[in-house]
């Protein structure tokens, strides 16, 4: 006795069925590895040019307001109501609105000259400025450092200053009191 044969399919079917998704989704045979393929193809593409795309450790970087930057060198803007920033991807300085621009990172040297002054003056917001004390009256002090020149310090933006010669390096002492520290809870 024979059975009834079911779900009889022609030549013609079968060749329609092997270009059909399965019922998971995926295509079968070559043309599911030709679509993988193509997929990695994008993919590595996709992150070559998200690599180009990020700024480089070699030069400096100007950063924007929304969030944008761009890899290039600041050029002399004798307006000054702009930046001038020269990148390779322009063919010329672009100026880009003061208000515009976050911020300017450049690198920083590859060896961090050694401070050969006579004191140390740690001034207002965490700045250390090394120098001579060329003179002090009426509430200013004056410095000469060696790389700026002469500079006109407030009195009262001075927190202390020191002789720093064969003081070795600078030690981080942190904030004055426990006004500057934050206190956080203790992990269990």
């Amino acid at each position: 006795m024979q059975f009834p044969q079911r779900n009889r399919r022609t030549p013609c079917a079968d060749r329609m069925m092997r270009r059909r998704p399965d019922l998971n989704g995926r295509y079968p045979g070559r043309f599911g590895a030709a679509l993988f393929v193509l997929f990695v193809i994008c993919l590595l593409q996709s992150s070559a040019a998200s690599a180009a795309d990020a700024p480089t450790s070699s030069g400096a970087v100007l950063h924007l307001a929304n969030d944008g930057f761009v890899a290039g060198e600041l050029r002399e803007n004798p307006a000054g109501s702009a930046i001038r920033w020269q990148s390779p991807a322009f063919a010329a300085p672009f100026e880009f609105p003061l208000g515009s621009v976050s911020a300017v990172h450049f690198p920083a040297p590859a060896k961090l000259p050694r401070p050969d002054a006579e004191w140390c003056f740690e001034l207002e917001q965490g700045v250390v400025l090394f120098g001579s004390l060329v003179s002090w009256n009426s509430g200013e002090l004056v410095v000469d450092a060696a790389r700026i020149g002469r500079i006109h310090v407030r009195e009262s933006s001075v927190h202390r200053f020191y002789r720093s010669r064969d003081s070795g390096d600078v030690v981080f002492l942190g904030p004055s009191g426990l006004a500057g520290w934050e206190i956080s809870p203790a992990r269990g």
